[in-house]
């Protein structure tokens, strides 16, 4: 991963390397464009690597652990029932080199020279280069007289709607966790390490594994979710309030809190990954503790329920 600093060379070795570009708002496209591919593309056993090449052009972003972003963690090239997962991502700065930038100089420098593309997957709106100049016109000339295949993704629609960023945060923003896990193709996540908390939730017989999201991460209402979590190649069902937690006195950051159903085990220091199902009720301050567990107790069982337990 490369963050604010010159791009990551990618040596690819392999038979074929799929370079598959976007834009850190348009995260959610990936597993849209990976799902259009389709053995019809390629034959399963050329793909040996997916280059995942962003450019941070927002002023919010999914976290990342390992060089993956965590909203494409987890998601894989599905073709003919094998998969592929990502091996390497390029996090390219939008910074004012790249700005400065020829759609002819971005194509040789970036994606031939610095990514090594093969194939070059993009939208059908996508533009590159200084002022947008390079289109998907300039795109497949450039990449034509290079010998690199250039595919382009036609956008899909769900709902006699387009799927697009927009519809996605809008469906965050509401809760509508069901509409947005079906546009993004995956279960909205956050993903990252269980850190120490306050530990009140041990206090009320409750532990929790704490998580602090990325402050540029999109992300949906304060509340309470039953949620699915993800941990040494484990599933467990649970419980994750995301929020400030406004019954605790003082200042408290956004955090995530996910109290694990039927799971007893230490977590501190584990890659966690927690998927939001379903919205079960906006956070709200208690008169004390002792009315915060109770509540606690009652998201739980809903929470159970959720999952038919």
């Amino acid at each position: 991963m490369v963050g604010g600093g010159p791009h990551q060379r990618v040596a690819c070795s392999h038979r074929l390397c799929v370079d598959i570009i976007h834009f850190v708002e348009a995260e959610p496209f990936v597993g849209v464009v990976i799902d259009s591919l389709g053995t019809e593309v390629f034959g399963v056993d050329r793909i040996a690597l997916a280059v995942l090449y962003s450019l941070d052009t927002f002023p919010y972003a999914e976290e990342t652990a390992g060089g993956i972003p965590s909203g494409c963690r987890g998601a894989f090239i599905d073709l003919g029932g094998s998969v592929i997962p990502y091996l390497e991502h390029v996090w390219g700065p939008f910074d004012e080199t790249l700005k400065a930038m020829t759609p002819k100089e971005f194509f040789e420098e970036i994606l031939v020279r610095q990514c090594d593309a093969r194939v070059i997957c993009v939208g059908d709106d996508f533009h590159f280069g200084k002022d947008r100049a390079g289109n998907i016109d300039v795109l497949q000339k450039l990449a034509e007289e290079a010998g690199i295949t250039c595919i382009v993704v036609k956008k899909k629609k769900m709902y006699n709607e387009i799927i697009s960023s927009t519809r996605i945060r809008e469906a965050l923003a509401k809760g509508n966790l069901t509409l947005a896990n079906e546009l993004l193709g995956m279960p909205y996540m956050v993903q990252g390490e269980v850190i120490h908390g306050n530990e009140i939730g041990r206090t009320l017989d409750m532990p929790t594994a704490n998580q602090i999201p990325d402050a540029r991460k999109i992300l949906p209402p304060f509340g309470v979710y039953a949620s699915k979590v993800s941990v040494d190649g484990m599933e467990y069902y649970g419980v994750t309030n995301l929020g400030v937690k406004p019954t605790i006195p003082g200042e408290n950051q956004v955090g995530v809190e996910t109290c694990l159903l039927q799971f007893d085990g230490d977590l501190y220091g584990k890659i966690i990954q927690v998927e939001f199902c379903s919205f079960l009720r906006g956070e709200r301050k208690f008169a004390g503790l002792e009315q915060l567990m109770h509540q606690m107790e009652a998201d739980k069982k809903n929470a159970g329920l959720f999952f038919g337990q």
